[in-house]
């Protein structure tokens, strides 16, 4: 039990820690420049933004399914979860 406890906060530290590259190549993308387009959308934020909610999501439902599923394994759960949340959208 513990340890798919143990393999969950594992695989959440890798997901929140990968908010990090995220960011990182948002802020890398080039801008639009002065030019003859006079409406412009700021999208700055939109990458990170997206990836906390689902990353927020993600976490929410993989804790209850490993905490009602305490047999199955880990990795397979969160699998399951990113599947299944990606089919519902």
């Amino acid at each position: 039990m513990k340890t798919n406890w143990r393999a969950h906060y594992a695989i959440c530290t890798v997901l929140v820690l990968l908010v990090i590259p995220v960011s990182i190549w948002e802020h890398a993308q080039p801008r639009g420049g002065p030019g003859g387009n006079w409406i412009t959308l700021e999208r700055r934020g939109l990458a990170v933004g997206l990836y906390i909610i689902y990353l927020v999501a993600q976490i929410i439902v993989a804790s209850v399914a490993v905490g009602l599923l305490p047999r199955v394994n880990v990795f397979i759960v969160h699998a399951g979860v990113a599947l299944a949340r990606m089919a519902l959208r």
